[in-house]
């Protein structure tokens, strides 16, 4: 009987699932066929405990944003949606901290707190609808994080559904307030292997007074990295540099995009310095749009630009990469993206970091030889320059290719042994972490 029957007969409601086709292929043939949404912590845990009597493999699932993510999912006989889970547990103004649900999805969490003029200073590409707990366990990136971080400089609390159906804390609402080991960080970025996160809770800051977008086109390599090297000068604050546009027959083309947030008079200051700035001579005149940073919904076409190259396209037929790199091998990493042929990117300017989107055969077991070769070759040149590239998503035949996850045997030995620990039969995700299979 699978789970789904036992669920049943305990009057518990499970509904066909429905994967979008770019969800179908990040999930293979694994993708279940039913789905639950527990409404409460405690059904949550019934569910987990009545999976695990019978071992049956389970993938939590939020907003379905990032699920190429890791190695392909071995299997799985049901999903779990966090999506019933969407409390706002406690916020306390004055301390600047929120716990939420995990299901609560990070746009609607923002508009409530905007009252407050509070936000978390976290922008992920698909903000909309990737949720609290999924950022968390995709370790997402997010379109501020020069001035403010990733998501991990925010967290100061973690709630977690164990498979043994035990819920564990860590962290708490106070910025020191642990020593020694710190579980709650080993769930950002674990792709929900170790445990269901049920809760979070988040550092908060004061809504900036204004938001200001400065761009201008770009259409040399060296016009992106004379405008990095500008942007590294300390008398540059930005929230985000990006440059996002397309590259096609070893041309390379579209805008740099920096974000100042602050004081009125300040991020003005800063945006007519940087068109003032030496580097900046060999650019187009930089434009700017001011935005209110209490209306989460205005978004200029640059920033949804960005946000569309590094979120997972709903297209199925495209291949989503990252790039890691040391911020100073620049021009060297621009260099080898002009090879690559048609392809989008957004680009980190300060960070080390860049997303790469390439059309691809969605149902094809292979790519074109032309572009096999050129991921083949992009990997080697982004090594040349100690940096690494990884899959986020893609079809099997880009999965062969390229990486899911460094080659570093250290790291993977650890947390193959934390899977081991706190997953012993492997009940959620097996496979995501490439682990031997289990019988």
């Amino acid at each position: 009987m699978t789970v789904a029957a036992r669920l049943s007969e305990r009057g518990i409601v499970t509904a066909p699932a429905s994967w979008s086709p770019a969800q179908l292929v990040d999930l293979g043939a694994a993708a279940p066929e039913r789905v639950v949404q527990p409404a409460s912590e405690r059904e949550l845990r019934d569910l987990v405990v009545e999976a695990a009597s019978e071992r049956s493999a389970l993938l939590v699932v939020g907003g379905g944003t990032a699920l190429g993510l890791g190695h392909p999912l071995a299997r799985a006989e049901l999903a779990i949606s966090t999506l019933g889970l969407t409390r706002t547990v406690e916020h306390s103004p004055a301390d600047f901290v929120v716990t939420v649900e995990a299901g609560r999805r990070l746009a609607d969490l923002q508009r409530e707190l905007a009252p407050h003029r509070q936000w978390v200073a976290f922008e992920p590409p698909d903000r909309e609808r990737a949720t609290i707990g999924g950022l968390v366990a995709s370790a997402a990136t997010s379109l501020v994080a020069s001035g403010h971080g990733t998501l991990r400089n925010h967290l100061l609390g973690l709630r977690v559904l164990h498979a043994d159906g035990r819920f564990a804390k860590s962290g708490g609402r106070v910025v020191k307030n642990v020593a020694g080991y710190d579980l709650m960080k080993m769930h950002h970025g674990a792709l929900g292997t170790l445990g269901v996160v049920v809760a979070v809770t988040l550092r908060l800051r004061p809504l900036p007074a204004a938001d200001l977008v400065a761009s201008t086109e770009a259409e040399e390599p060296e016009s992106i990295a004379a405008c990095a090297d500008a942007l590294a000068e300390s008398r540059f604050l930005p929230a985000g540099a990006h440059f996002v546009g397309g590259m096609a027959d070893g041309h390379i083309a579209g805008e740099l995009v920096v974000r100042f947030q602050g004081a009125h008079a300040a991020v003005e200051e800063q945006a007519a310095t940087l068109a003032a700035h030496d580097g900046s001579k060999r650019l187009a005149a930089w434009r700017s749009d001011l935005l209110d940073p209490a209306e989460r919904a205005a978004r200029p076409r640059q920033l949804l630009a960005i946000e569309r190259t590094c979120a997972r396209s709903e297209d199925a037929g495209t291949i989503l990469l990252s790039l890691h790199f040391r911020p100073s091998a620049l021009r060297g990493v621009v260099a080898a993206l002009v090879r690559v042929g048609a392809a989008r990117v957004a680009l980190e300017l300060l960070r080390g970091t860049a997303f790469l989107e390439l059309a691809a055969d969605a149902n094809g077991a292979r790519l074109q030889e032309p572009q096999a070769r050129a991921l083949e070759q992009l990997q080697k040149e982004i090594a040349a320059v100690g940096g690494a590239v990884h899959l986020r998503a893609g079809p099997p035949a880009a999965r062969a290719i390229v990486p899911a996850f460094p080659s570093n045997v250290a790291a993977t030995k650890l947390a193959h042994a934390l899977r081991r620990e706190l997953d012993p039969a492997g009940l959620f995700h097996p496979g995501r972490l490439g682990e031997p299979r289990r019988a």
